[in-house]
């Protein structure tokens, strides 16, 4: 499946599934994420994936990440945000899932925290 096409499915599951007010702040951040790993040579669609997944937890149970991800096959996940930076919740989604989280100091805005988080990992991939 092609990323444009996994983009859209992800966008759409956000639509059928998450508040009006949540969908605008989400995709503001893929916005944001898209201008950031521009700047910082990230890789757009491990960026761009991590923008619009980065906020699922908020309206969602982390056992909802079970479904989208039976429905949409496995990936990695990234987290990042306050409630992402409390230990006992990061150990209990790791057993889970591939899952990624943002330091805390990249906590506080999401969509800088993502683009860094991302231009790392895609430096990491490079060497």
């Amino acid at each position: 499946m092609s990323y444009e096409i996994k983009r859209e499915k992800i966008s759409e599951e956000i639509r059928k599934t998450i508040t009006p007010k949540r969908q605008k702040h989400i995709f503001n951040v893929v916005k944001e994420a898209e201008k950031l790993c521009q700047i910082y040579g990230g890789d757009r669609e491990i960026c761009v994936t991590a923008a619009l997944l980065h906020d699922i937890v908020k309206d969602h149970p982390v056992e909802e990440l079970d479904r989208l991800i039976e429905k949409y096959g496995a990936m990695p996940v990234l987290f990042a945000g306050g409630v992402m930076s409390n230990k006992l919740m990061r150990g209990a989604i790791s057993k889970r899932f591939e899952a990624y989280f943002a330091e805390p100091e990249f906590s506080a805005d999401n969509a800088a925290g993502i683009a860094l988080l991302c231009r790392k990992r895609h430096l990491k991939n490079c060497k």
